[in-house]
């Protein structure tokens, strides 16, 4: 059976489609016999995701991007249409992005990423292809007329698997014509490297790793517009400096943690470039380092992660590896699904959403949830790690009965 997987960006340093893809990979191979190709959209990287490739038994192709130069260029016509005759020599295809349909970017973002969302999805209804979105978030939605359009697509589809469920609370009001489920992120289920590795790791950067405090930036929380008050924007860079300064001393050193790798330069994409930045801004920064390596694999952050005495991350998918590591972990947010994760693992738990909290307020949020540590159980972690992973075992399973019925 031959298997199309689309919509994920790129897997270069991308941590996050490394968590959703491999799994995923896995898990459904174990069912069905299938050739997969995946599809990635950045062509910056296109010939090192083309190794990663290889290296995981995929094949490849770079999705061309709609745009309204696409049909008036005959060139970018041409990658349309391999594109769409790539899909009808496909038996399924199955939509792997994380999170769709974010109505509170900027206008022209939102519907261009609306266009290029359901294209994939029209060209395959066309040629009466199984068409599917895996385990991901919505939302939020904004106007009318935009929920109107992804209400209307989303009903076509012949189930919706969502990512937690306050995310599920929010499609449930666009009242679909399909079945509605919620369900933990595949990354959840992905084994990280050996302990052993990240021990020596972690042993040739600093002298003593017992008890290390963790932070991961994010780029995405920076170029959010800085709201008055709050922690978005370059009051997220103040904020992670805060937290560094307050928590760095000679008996706990701090570990800028860069989670969303480009070429470490560019501070609207790059994590490290942003971790760079922080550190060298840093007054004091004697007794803090940084993972300033562009070779490591999701498997092998997820098991540095988890050499954690304490975790303050922006990342999603850090913030899963922490969790599915069982280490203390504070999250700083801008998005309902962190809280639908953090919900998983523990009944009492803190995300600071960006839009909400200011600088003082959130210092105090974490001093309290750092000293107290009544909300922390590793041995409920661990059970519901078991419970986790059987329903993701589920999610996938619902899909393979649906396209063994056709």
């Amino acid at each position: 059976m031959k298997i199309l997987l689309t919509d994920l960006s790129y897997f270069y340093h991308n941590y996050g489609a490394q968590g959703i893809l491999l799994p995923f990979i896995e898990k459904i191979s174990e069912s069905l016999d299938v050739e997969i190709t995946v599809t990635v959209s950045n062509p910056i990287y296109f010939k090192q995701d083309i190794q990663f490739a290889a290296d995981h038994g995929f094949k490849l192709f770079l999705k061309p991007r709609l745009k309204f130069s696409s049909f008036l260029k005959f060139q970018e016509l041409q990658k349309l249409k391999k594109y769409r005759e790539l899909i009808k020599k496909h038996d399924v295809i199955i939509d792997l992005s994380g999170i769709e349909f974010i109505g509170n970017l900027p206008k022209l973002i939102v519907w261009k990423d609306l266009i290029n969302t359901l294209y994939t999805q029209k060209i395959a209804g066309n040629f009466k292809k199984k068409y599917y979105k895996f385990t991901k978030s919505y939302g939020p939605f904004q106007n009318r007329l935009y929920t109107k359009i992804v209400r209307k697509n989303l009903s076509r589809l012949p189930f919706l698997q969502v990512r937690g469920e306050q995310n599920m609370s929010s499609v449930n009001k666009l009242k679909l014509d399909i079945p509605v489920y919620s369900f933990p992120d595949v990354s959840l289920a992905l084994k990280p490297t050996n302990k052993e590795w990240a021990q020596n790791y972690l042993a040739n950067m600093m002298p003593d790793t017992n008890n290390i405090f963790g932070i991961s930036p994010s780029i995405v929380i920076r170029n959010i517009s800085n709201i008055t008050n709050k922690t978005s924007g370059e009051d997220h860079v103040e904020l992670c400096k805060q937290i560094i300064s307050k928590y760095s001393d000679a008996y706990k050193p701090v570990l800028l943690i860069p989670h969303s790798i480009g070429d470490g330069k560019n501070l609207k994409t790059c994590d490290l470039a942003l971790a760079r930045k922080i550190y060298n801004e840093m007054s004091n920064n004697k007794n803090l380092y940084l993972v300033d390596d562009v070779n490591l694999t999701y498997q092998q952050t997820r098991a540095i992660i988890g050499q954690l005495s304490f975790y303050v991350t922006s990342r999603y998918h850090s913030l899963a590896s922490a969790l599915n590591m069982n280490i203390p972990t504070i999250s700083l947010s801008w998005h309902i699904k962190y809280k639908d994760i953090m919900k998983l693992y523990l009944d009492k738990f803190l995300t600071i959403d960006c839009r909400k909290s200011n600088i003082p307020d959130a210092m105090q949020m974490v001093d309290e949830f750092y000293k107290n540590r009544d909300w922390f159980s590793k041995d409920l972690m661990q059970k519901r790690q078991t419970k986790i992973e059987k329903e993701i075992e589920n999610s996938i399973k619902m899909i393979v009965e649906d396209i063994n019925r056709g």
